[in-house]
């Protein structure tokens, strides 16, 4: 069964603790089992209806055959609706596995569940149950990797064999609490590897560390602080570079002065480390003015020749008054080896920018969208149409040379990555996540009927 190694994003905007005291601990795989449990998959109290026709009504229904009539989509292969289970979204996919993880359904024990669904027919090979919170994750060699959150216990950075749903190993961040909160947390995995670089909150350290383990042992190869660096919501890794950002894409959009300005003196910049042996690299800025503070975040990272880090910055005479008078607004190519910048772009503040691929893509207004060169810089191509939607480039995939780009009309583009042609597809209500691999189109869908569904399409233009 070929692997593919995705990244693994869990944020701390999602996992925010409040006053963690933390340390690290490597568990053998029995210890693991402790707040979560390999069960029946309708011990999850989800109503499952699977099959290469999808027999069902309602909703759901009415989203296939809408999807199926329209853009890039060929005919439904397979899809699992999972109701009341709320925000199903994919976790690794590959020729013979597809995983999802979402939060807890009703009538149950269980507060969270990652499944392991046959793409073919869309029958569950297995399920775990969790009694806290399991968010997201990704595939780090025959593992899938995640974090799981416990009700009053310890939160572990877990492995489980992607085959069986069984524990491999787990590493325990943080002391035993009461209270259900989680330490400060951002994960990635090292490409070429099996093991994982992790960013934590440890003892009573102001600072962050960071450490290197694999978690299919739980073997640490070393934990080393990050001086300057007290919180961190995005970790990526390139180019031999372990990049932390204070703030994650997310907080990067039309609110972003409110989002930001919020957060006071905490650090603002960029700052890269060795994945080798933990040590310092560089930062961005490499020294602030504090008579103009520069916010700095990661949007993304692209490998393509020398790899560039990209960044947004948000350059601002006064954090308490940030207007789009006042404002700054840069997209930044970075070398990730030295964080020394290659090109800058200026956009109009608040603009809403993605890495997709290796097309650099924002959108500075309703009907309105750029597409440009993460080598360079350069603008490739404008797309702009007259209607009064906004395009929603956090949550464009590329499909083979194409880029589909969601609106907030529950509309759909197919653009071009190299000329930026266009065409329009009406979106049934519902769609909120896309899944692309080299046959299939993974669609995500909430319904207030139905409950939530991942439907598998054939691909219109499969990889050779």
């Amino acid at each position: 069964m070929r692997r593919r190694g995705i990244v693994i994003a869990l944020s701390a905007a999602l996992l925010a603790g409040i006053g963690v005291v933390g340390y690290t601990t490597v568990l053998p795989a029995w210890q693991c089992r402790r707040g979560s449990e390999l069960v029946e998959a309708d011990r999850l109290g989800l109503d499952l209806r699977q099959s290469q026709g999808l027999n069902t009504t309602g909703a759901v229904t009415d989203v296939v055959a809408a999807l199926e009539d329209n853009g890039p989509f060929g005919g439904l292969s397979s899809g699992t609706v999972v109701a009341p289970w709320n925000a199903a979204s994919v976790i690794a996919v590959d020729d013979g596995v597809l995983l999802a993880s979402g939060s807890g359904s009703t009538g149950n024990s269980f507060a969270g569940a990652v499944l392991s669904l046959d793409p073919a027919s869309g029958s569950v090979r297995w399920a775990r149950g969790y009694d806290g919170y399991a968010p997201g994750g990704g595939q780090v060699g025959e593992d899938i990797v995640t974090l799981v959150l416990p009700e009053d216990r310890t939160a572990a950075v877990s492995a489980l064999d992607a085959r069986t749903g069984r524990w491999s190993a787990c590493t325990w961040v943080g002391t035993n609490t009461e209270h259900g909160f989680a330490p400060t947390l951002a994960t990635a995995r090292i490409p070429e590897t099996s093991e994982i670089l992790l960013a934590q909150d440890v003892d009573d350290d102001p600072d962050l560390s960071l450490t290197r383990m694999t978690p299919g042992t739980g073997d640490v190869a070393w934990t080393v602080p990050m001086t300057g660096l007290p919180s961190a919501d995005d970790l990526t890794v390139l180019g031999g570079a372990a990049v932390l950002s204070r703030f994650n894409e997310r907080d990067i959009d039309y609110t972003v002065g409110l989002n930001l300005a919020n957060q006071g003196t905490d650090t603002r910049t960029v700052a890269a480390f060795s994945t080798a042996d933990g040590s310092p690299l560089w930062r961005y800025p490499a020294e602030e003015d504090p008579s103009s503070p520069v916010i700095s975040t990661v949007l993304g990272a692209s490998d393509t020749g020398r790899g560039t880090l990209v960044l947004t910055t948000m350059t601002t005479p006064d954090l308490d008054s940030v207007t789009a008078d006042t404002v700054r607004w840069d997209l930044v190519g970075v070398d990730p080896r030295t964080g020394e910048p290659r090109w800058t772009i200026e956009i109009p503040y608040g603009a809403r920018a993605s890495l997709t691929g290796d097309t650099l893509l924002y959108s500075s207004g309703p009907g309105d969208l750029h597409g440009l060169d993460v080598t360079t810089g350069a603008e490739l191509w404008t797309l702009a149409h007259e209607a009064d939607e906004w395009f929603q480039t956090n949550r464009a995939v590329t499909l083979g040379t194409q880029i589909l780009v969601p609106t907030n009309a529950e509309d759909l583009w197919l653009v071009d990555a190299a000329t930026g042609t266009g065409t329009r597809t009406e979106m049934p209500d519902g769609v909120y996540s896309f899944t692309i691999t080299d046959t299939s189109i993974v669609v995500g869908v909430e319904t207030y009927t139905d409950g939530d569904a991942l439907l598998l399409f054939d691909r219109a233009d499969p990889v050779a």
